[in-house]
Formats: structure tokens, sequence, C-alpha cells
């Protein structure tokens, strides 16, 4: 049985975090629609679930916009088996 791979991943933040609903710190600000604003040590994926979650290879699109004056914002790609270290960007 082949796995799919290349299902598209859309998130409008329409709805709060929507997929990326594994969220961590509860400072996420959901008041503005088709946006999240995370604040102080927060976050917010998708669920890892290895290669069931069809993203594989493949173009990642990203539109964000980070402040901050100290290390610590990021926008990454997770390895989906949620181990560490692993095919992180």
């Amino acid at each position: 049985m082949a796995i799919e791979t290349d299902r598209p991943f859309y998130e409008s933040f329409d709805n709060g975090v929507g997929a990326l609903n594994h969220t961590w710190a509860g400072n996420i600000d959901r008041s503005v629609g088709g946006e999240i604003k995370l604040t102080g040590y927060s976050g917010t994926m998708e669920f890892p679930s290895g290669i069931s979650a069809g993203h594989g290879y493949g173009t990642y699109t990203a539109n964000a916009k980070i402040d901050g004056n100290q290390p610590g914002p990021a926008i990454l790609l997770w390895p989906g088996n949620d181990y560490w270290p692993g095919q992180e960007i």
C-alpha cells in the first residue's frame, strides 16, 4: 500500500490555530482572524504523526512576521516522528 506524501497543507488561521493545534505555554493570541500571535515561551505545531501526516518532500513557504529582541523566535520544520535530532530545518 502506497502512502500519499504530497498532500498540500495550508493554514489560514481564520479559526484560531487550526491544524497547528499542538500548542504549549498558552500565550497564543487568536483575537484577530487570519493570524495568531505567540508571546513568551509559547508555540504551535501540527501533531507529529510520522509519514502518515502526508507532507513529504517539496517546497515549503511560510509568511510570518517575527518581532523580538532576544534569541528564540523561529519557524521550523520538525521531524514527523517527533525525535530530535532529526531532519529539522
